[in-house]
């Protein structure tokens, strides 16, 4: 049933304005990157998906789980039916116990991966200045 499709919008401020870029401050300030799937049911009966956002830190001051889930949305659908589902990526999702000792959000790559389980679905990448 499932056709993912990821798609970064761009940062979101605390404000609500779109951003053209992200740092690991302004992570920390509040603003979020806004994750967005498309989920199509290619077949004639009604079904449901659950779609699930995991992300991958390649570099910080400590090694981080090749795969973190951060999110995931269980969707109905109709026969054909398309949806949209997002995810808000902020501080909680993105910071990490540092080497520092605090919570806090590192720069480098971040590669999101939305799909219906950790071994299945589409990626994209951002980073963090």
């Amino acid at each position: 049933m499932q056709d993912l499709s990821c798609g970064l919008i761009p940062v979101i401020d605390p404000a609500g304005k779109a951003a053209a870029s992200c740092s690991a401050a302004d992570i920390a300030a509040g603003a979020k990157i806004r994750v967005a799937a498309d989920i199509e049911n290619k077949s004639g009966t009604p079904g449901k998906e659950t779609a699930q956002l995991y992300i991958r830190a390649r570099r910080g001051s400590i090694v981080r789980r090749v795969r973190e889930l951060k999110g995931f949305e269980k969707t109905a659908f109709a026969p054909y039916e398309k949806k949209t589902v997002s995810f808000d990526l902020g501080f909680d999702e993105l910071c990490v116990w540092s080497a520092a000792k605090k919570y806090e959000v590192e720069p480098g790559e971040i590669t999101v991966t939305a799909g219906p389980h950790c071994r299945k679905g589409v990626s994209a990448a951002f980073t963090l200045t």
